[in-house]
């Protein structure tokens, strides 16, 4: 049995249970490390992000439906993850997620060149993305043409800043 075929008879025995706990899963690997084989969870949420603590619940949960669903399988270290900030942005919720962030973009330009940007993301359809490159300057990009996006990890980003309160003086 190939590790496609696996991986496929793997989701089809989790992602019921994943989905009733409220998650969807955003990837899964098998594949050798060093010695030893590695399946990997990737598991994501509608807030897109999931504690240490919930990986390792779900974790045992997973570990006990694969060993009595797939007691045939080599000897494997089980690991689930959130995909991270700089995860691959597959589809549109992910881009939905990543709205009016910082992306950068790797793509297929009008000229069949390959070209990578670093752009805000403005708005997203069925077909495009809307970019900012500057304040005076916006890109559509087709989602057809794109090879690669994540989000940049730009600090003001992920922890919003927030508003000072006035100091007051006592005189």
């Amino acid at each position: 049995m190939s590790n496609t075929d696996i991986l496929e008879k793997i989701r089809e025995k989790t992602e019921n249970f994943i989905k009733e706990k409220n998650y969807e899963i955003y990837d899964i690997e098998y594949k050798k490390d060093n010695s030893s084989w590695v399946l990997r969870f990737f598991l994501d949420n509608s807030s897109k992000s999931i504690t240490l603590d919930e990986c390792a619940n779900l974790s045992h949960q997973i570990g006990d439906i694969l060993d009595e669903t797939f007691p045939e399988l080599p000897a494997y270290n089980l690991e689930v993850s959130s995909p991270g900030l700089d995860r691959l942005l597959k589809n549109d919720s992910d881009f939905m997620w990543a709205m009016g962030k910082t992306l950068k973009i790797k793509f297929t330009n009008d000229d069949n060149k390959k070209e990578v940007i670093e752009a805000r993301l403005l708005n997203l359809n069925h077909e495009s993305l809307e970019l900012q490159l500057s304040k005076k300057s916006n890109i559509l990009i087709k989602k057809a043409t794109i090879l690669e996006a994540r989000r940049v990890m730009i600090f003001d980003e992920i922890v919003p800043k927030k508003p000072q309160e006035p100091i007051l003086i006592e005189e």
